[in-house]
């Protein structure tokens, strides 16, 4: 079986027509464009606003998901506006793609019918999906992962969910063959005999840096009251939103089950005086807030560079999203892609983002199976590669 990824990438965003010609003579189509094939792009909103994106979809023979963030890198170059776009093409391998409906409500329904949707154009069993999720506050990554894992039966799930650098804006979108949306999921399925690998670097759970606090009411992905008083106002008096409670998109909270066995680390948006989680919140568990240095964000960065270079050279493929939380967990928070642009140099193709959530399966220690989950706060790169028999 055959499978290359071509990347390409730009930082022009104003002339679009050059920009456009720029990234074709990159790809070189003609001559490495198998007979099937599908892209993956990921950029700025600046790149979706000036219609770059649209027309750069209208000029490829391919469908196209992705969505937009707040730093790129590929071999090509690295930067926070920039566009970047990774093609998977094959003669075996079969892809197809599908958007779903706004996800504003029956999250489950509307995702299970996209899966059937987009499979049944796939017309061969799905291997693998790709998944860019809207940042909603009232869609938990738990809740995507769950839905599609149900739709297909548990095929291995690799995705992010949108960012963009100017979050305040509310700019983050998915795209699908140009057209950006900030209420739908964008799914490309993979079907063939593909090898994909995948692994994860978390957040350092046990670094902590608050005294335990209660969870004492959650609903779903919800934090309604902590210490029994609701969950803002529990933030105000520690003084953790004295700039503004914008400031706790991107500050960590390790929650751990009430059993003690399962901990999960969110990220954070608001409704009313909730917050609002990534991940299904269990009530009666606790809360810390997290602490992570420079050297947990490089280090792990580090241990994902080394797995993807052996992983995709000679032949194979990375994709690499990184929580948008872990750069600015840095002192220079260009300095994780500064370090992943010099360790991949001399691999072979690979693209990283950074993400506003990360989707991608662990395997249990415990039972050596393998299960699709959402992260915050972490670094997660999936490896293709043909299948050898």
């Amino acid at each position: 079986m055959t499978l290359r990824m071509l990347t390409a990438r730009t930082t022009e965003v104003d002339d679009v027509d050059a920009a456009v010609e720029d990234i074709l003579g990159q790809l070189h189509l003609e001559k490495n464009l198998l007979r099937q094939a599908a892209g993956l792009l990921f950029c700025n909103y600046a790149f979706v606003d000036s219609g770059l994106v649209s027309a750069l979809c209208a000029r490829l023979p391919f469908e196209v998901i992705g969505c937009t963030t707040q730093g790129v890198v590929t071999p090509r170059g690295m930067g926070g506006l920039m566009l970047g776009l990774a093609v998977l093409t094959s003669d075996e391998a079969g892809f197809a793609t599908g958007l779903s409906e706004p996800l504003l409500h029956d999250e489950k329904g509307r995702l299970t019918d996209l899966y059937r949707r987009t499979s049944a154009r796939l017309g061969a069993p799905p291997a693998l999906i790709f998944a860019c999720q809207p940042m909603l506050g009232n869609l938990a990554g738990m809740t995507v992962v769950n839905a599609l894992d149900d739709a297909s039966g548990g095929v291995p799930l690799f995705g992010t969910v949108a960012h963009d650098a100017s979050l305040k804006k509310n700019l983050p979108a998915t795209i699908r063959n140009g057209s950006a949306s900030r209420d739908r999921l964008a799914l490309l399925l993979v079907a063939g005999d593909i090898d994909a690998r995948f692994f994860v670097e978390w957040f350092p759970v046990k670094k902590v840096i608050s005294e335990t606090a209660l969870i004492t009411k959650a609903e779903d992905s919800a934090i309604v009251e902590i210490n029994n008083l609701p969950a803002l106002d529990y933030m105000d008096r520690l003084g953790a939103i004295a700039e503004g409670k914008e400031a706790l998109h991107l500050m960590p909270l390790v929650i751990t089950s009430p059993d003690g066995r399962r901990k999960t680390v969110a990220c954070i948006g608001f409704a009313g005086k909730s917050l609002v989680c990534g991940d299904i919140i269990p009530p009666g568990g606790t809360m810390n807030f997290g602490a992570a240095s420079d050297a947990d964000v490089l280090e792990s960065a580090g241990r994902i560079a080394r797995a993807v270079k052996q992983g995709v050279h000679p032949d194979g493929a990375g994709l690499i999203f990184s929580c948008c939380g872990r750069s600015s967990a840095l002192a220079d928070p260009l300095a994780e892609m500064a370090l992943m642009h010099q360790c991949l140099r001399d691999a072979g193709p690979y693209l990283l983002m950074y993400s506003g959530g990360e989707l991608c399966p662990w395997r249990s220690r415990g039972d050596n199976v393998q299960r699709n989950r959402f992260y915050q706060f972490a670094i997660v790169a999936c490896v293709l590669r043909p299948r050898r028999t």
